[in-house]
């Protein structure tokens, strides 16, 4: 993946991309998991412009699972939700932001930060 493209990316898995792009992407200066920090940590889902939404859900099986909406309108993409794994959807979070890291060199010291914080 390079950042604010799914080059590489399953078409399966091109909502789920695109909304991290908009959850990661950093605005006024804000750290890099401002946003993030409220779908994966207590708030557990967040939503926002340009019209998206996380929601971390347990379907009637006890599995855990990340709700994923994008306005059809403003992303483009014709699935406006779809559910995915924690695993699936940890791991894009995980390659949304080194790839982020990538574009922007001058917050990759920030993006290793929530990396370790998060996952190692």
């Amino acid at each position: 993946m390079k950042w604010g493209k799914l080059d590489g990316i399953e078409p399966k898995n091109y909502l789920l991309y695109m909304v991290l792009m908009w959850v990661v992407a950093p605005y006024d200066n804000r750290p890099v998991d401002h946003f993030l920090k409220r779908v994966i940590g207590d708030e557990r889902g967040f939503g926002g412009d340009p019209g998206w939404e996380i929601e971390y859900v347990t379907d009637i099986s006890g599995s855990d699972n990340f709700r994923v909406w994008a306005d059809k309108n403003v992303s483009g993409l014709c699935d406006e939700e779809t559910m995915y794994d924690t695993a699936t959807f940890h791991a894009a979070v995980r390659e949304t932001l080194l790839a982020y890291a990538i574009a922007h060199p001058h917050r990759a010291v920030e993006v290793a930060e929530i990396i370790k914080t998060r996952w190692d």
